[in-house]
């Protein structure tokens, strides 16, 4: 007795919560629902079958999703080196790429780029072959900390300077590439 009576207020309950749904689109009041829903006996309900959405048709055109990937930008022309520039005063200028050679054990290279105005932050792409190469990061000839593998904070609209060198006695080819954020 106690489960039927249990089962019956489930049942209830459930028309109560269907019937409030229909009283939004009927008008009826809660009052008319409440006092439905006290009714003790058993009844059975037939709720209407669900419908699928419609499927497209196939013959349809159908439009490709948009990639929400941004085309890659193409990267701007390497700056090559330019000799003499072993001092900062005599640093190679560029934009966004610098490539050299380091020549020699004394070899050095300095190059300097400027930060835009509306960037906070400048990090750093490189490669070399024929060795390994350090690199150093200078303001107004005062060593920068961090390193290549960092992401900088720089001052916009001014001009840093870094300093290229052979690792451990090696000649490299290299390639710095700088992005500002």
């Amino acid at each position: 007795m106690v489960a039927a009576r249990a089962r019956t207020l489930s049942i209830l309950a459930c028309l109560a919560l269907a019937a409030s749904a229909l009283a939004a689109c009927s008008g009826a009041g809660n009052e008319d629902l409440f006092e439905a829903s006290n009714d003790q006996s058993e009844t059975t309900t037939t709720l209407p079958a669900t419908t699928k959405p419609a499927t497209p048709d196939a013959r349809a055109p159908s439009t490709p999703p948009k990639d929400p990937t941004p085309a890659p930008v193409p990267t701007a022309k390497c700056t090559q080196e330019d000799e003499p520039n072993n001092d900062q005063r005599n640093a190679t200028e560029f934009q966004t790429s610098i490539c050299g050679k380091i020549d020699g054990n004394g070899d050095t290279d300095y190059a300097s780029f400027e930060v835009p105005d509306d960037a906070l932050g400048v990090s750093f792409k490189h490669t070399e072959t024929g060795g390994k190469a350090t690199y150093r990061f200078f303001l107004n000839g005062l060593q920068v900390p961090g390193s290549v593998d960092d992401e900088l904070r720089a001052i916009p609209g001014q001009t840093y300077t870094v300093q290229v060198r052979g690792q451990n006695g090696d000649k490299p080819s290299y390639q710095l590439d700088v992005s500002f954020q």
